[in-house]
């Protein structure tokens, strides 16, 4: 960027003389393109130069002392001086130093040389439109740095903003384990925000209540105690401050500790008493959970921009936890049937074992009411004969009994609870395993 030429403009030049060097050099200056300007008092000049309305000044050192004010003193300021060009009939030592030491550009003795004079002032001026053309070019480039900069952190937002978006489109393409996803999305938003608090809550539709799952910016001796007083109803009179906001009009909620009148606005107020904000995350218009951030400790507002970057990856953070939930609920589901199917088998063997008891039933019981009648019958017929034959008899039917009685239990069965086998024994007791079927 070049440096733009002197103006063209008429430079004005401020005379602190006497009336008889004025009328002297006056008409010389005019004529070489200088605009004069003169003032009978001292508070004319300081309000001349106050405003800045003349670009250079020539000041005779003896006049100026007799107004009764320091000239060269009052021509510097904050933004640069005035250029002066000092003028003394009798110059000594010290009066040169004193000009130079109070900012005067040039000294001239006089009485004073038209030709020098001229170029003394025409040098000042453009010595001092080339400085403020210089000042003007450096503020200028300070504001190109400045949008640069502002370009290159506004760059560095959204580079950040999208690399937060990524890792909400990762955890949503590779988790689909609910508390990962939660887990990711708080990281997610902790990384790319700077709140003093960071809550992200569910909705449960069904028992109708907003419940606190996850948060960052809690003491580690007080995260469970804070999260499990951050459930809020939907319904009823205890209803959240900002369930028509979030919940029914699906939009942004701000409050800055001040919740209301009621129980459920003071246990807001007690828990949110700085600046705070909650953003619902909407899928397919139902809301299915809530980002709650606040600032409790710092105090700092929270404005809209603030929550900008939340809102934009709002969308994103409730799909990854729909996608979570609807692939809970078919593991879920998926268990169920298996359960089933199992049951099913169960029954199916049940039935198996309940047609074998049948036929074993049938098959025992055909030949053994043979076995017992014969024996009873050889029990009367040596009722009085042979001991050792009665007794042999007599053993048959006890045993003829025995049968009997195990097979009427295996007719009462009517259910089979499964149990792990045994290896180290292969009988079970039937008494113990009818009664726990039930008879």
């Amino acid at each position: 960027m070049g440096l733009k030429g002197i103006a063209d403009t008429p430079a004005r030049v401020l005379i602190i003389d006497t009336p008889e060097s004025l009328e002297q050099i006056a008409p010389v200056l005019v004529e070489s393109g200088f605009e004069i300007l003169t003032y009978g008092s001292a508070n004319d000049i300081r309000a001349c130069l106050r405003r800045k309305e003349c670009d250079v000044i020539l000041a005779d050192v003896e006049f100026a002392e007799t107004l009764g004010m320091d000239i060269l003193a009052e021509t510097a300021g904050p933004e640069g001086h005035i250029p002066t060009v000092v003028a003394s009939a009798k110059p000594t030592l010290g009066k040169v130093l004193n000009a130079w030491n109070r900012a005067a550009s040039f000294f001239l003795k006089k009485p004073l040389e038209p030709e020098r004079t001229t170029n003394l002032l025409k040098d000042a001026v453009d010595n001092k439109r080339f400085y403020e053309q210089v000042v003007g070019q450096i503020e200028e480039l300070e504001k190109e740095n400045g949008r640069l900069n502002r370009e290159r952190e506004n760059s560095a937002q959204a580079t950040e903003q999208f690399d937060t978006f990524e890792r909400i489109a990762k955890s949503i393409a590779s988790s689909l384990d609910l508390d990962e996803v939660l887990k990711e999305i708080l990281v997610s938003i902790s990384n790319a925000t700077h709140f003093d608090r960071v809550v992200l809550s569910l909705i449960d539709w069904d028992q109708k209540l907003e419940e606190a799952v996850m948060a960052t910016g809690i003491p580690e001796d007080r995260y469970e105690s804070q999260l499990a007083e951050k459930v809020w109803p939907l319904t009823d009179e205890k209803i959240a401050p900002w369930a028509e906001q979030v919940f029914h009009r699906k939009l942004k909620y701000f409050a800055k500790g001040e919740f209301g009148n009621g129980e459920t606005a003071q246990k807001a107020a007690r828990l949110y008493p700085g600046p705070m904000a909650k953003i619902p995350l909407v899928v397919k218009d139902v809301v299915v959970g809530t980002i709650t951030v606040d600032n409790h400790e710092s105090h700092r507002p929270i404005t809209e921009d603030n929550t900008a970057l939340l809102e934009r990856f709002s969308e994103y953070a409730g799909i990854a936890i729909m996608n979570a939930k609807l692939y809970m609920r078919a593991v879920e589901a998926q268990e169920e049937l298996k359960a089933a199917h199992a049951k099913l088998i169960e029954a199916e063997r049940l039935k198996t074992i309940e047609r074998m008891v049948a036929t074993v039933n049938h098959e025992i019981n055909n030949p053994l009411c043979s076995i017992l009648l014969s024996a009873q019958m050889l029990e009367k017929m040596f009722f009085e004969g042979d001991e050792s034959v009665k007794r042999k008899a007599k053993s048959i039917v006890e045993n003829a009994d025995r049968i009997a009685s195990i097979v009427s239990k295996l007719e009462n069965i009517q259910r089979v609870a499964s149990q792990p086998a045994d290896a180290g024994n292969d009988m079970f007791d039937l008494d113990e395993l009818m009664n726990r079927s039930g008879s």
